[in-house]
């Protein structure tokens, strides 16, 4: 999927991209999001986008695991968790290169 694309058709500010960008990368590889088909993860990634831009936080759960993310404006936190063995944590700068 053309993620720049998928963007641009939602007619959101240009400069809020890489935010948009990083959070698709997260949820595609993310356990709560291993089900979820292209419709799915897309419904995913703008609502945890909003989300993002107007409580900082954003959280989903499934039956594979879940999937927890923190904007402060800078910073994204990620949280990711199957449930077993799996535990994933990291931190990305947005709109850094």
């Amino acid at each position: 999927m053309d993620v720049k694309r998928l963007y641009d058709s939602l007619n959101r500010d240009p400069d809020d991209y890489p935010l948009f960008e990083q959070i698709w990368q997260v949820l595609t590889f993310a356990p709560s999001c291993r089900h979820a088909d292209e419709e799915e993860l897309v419904s995913l990634a703008v609502d945890a986008f909003d989300y993002l831009q107007t409580e900082g936080q954003w959280q989903t759960a499934s039956a594979t695991g879940s999937t927890k993310l923190r904007f402060d404006g800078r910073r994204l936190e990620v949280e990711e968790d199957d449930g077993q063995d799996y535990h994933y944590q990291n931190v990305f700068t947005i709109g850094e290169t």
